[in-house]
């Protein structure tokens, strides 16, 4: 008895490590953003907005041909504060341009970007 609840310990933590290991793969096309201007009010389409960012603040000049995945803020809107970007983006070579070119601009620019790779 004892030997079969070990290896059943044992098999999920094998399980857990897996699942871990599959949710920081599936991360690893994103990107989030922290500090990107919010409208106090109405609604924005935040694809917009990113591509906006690219192009102005990080002067990247092919914006258009970036695609996303999925491109939302997260948390509860406050009027108080900005609430943070995540960004999926379709193909991994343009996040890591992106995410490069925001490291070479971070003394340009406020907004700070961070690659997703830790749980949430």
């Amino acid at each position: 008895m004892k030997n079969k609840e070990l290896a059943s310990e044992n098999k999920i933590k094998e399980l857990e490590d897996k699942l871990l290991y599959q949710e920081v793969y599936n991360r690893r096309e994103n990107l989030r953003f922290f500090g990107i201007r919010e409208p106090t009010s109405g609604n924005e389409d935040v694809r917009q907005v990113v591509h906006k960012f690219l192009k102005e603040e990080l002067e990247l000049e092919i914006t258009e041909d970036i695609e996303f995945q999925r491109a939302h803020r997260i948390g509860k809107k406050k009027t108080s504060e900005t609430r943070p970007v995540i960004v999926r983006f379709l193909r991994f070579p343009e996040r890591e341009m992106v995410f490069k070119r925001a490291r070479e601009m971070q003394e340009e620019t406020n907004v700070k970007v961070y690659a997703e790779t830790t749980m949430a």
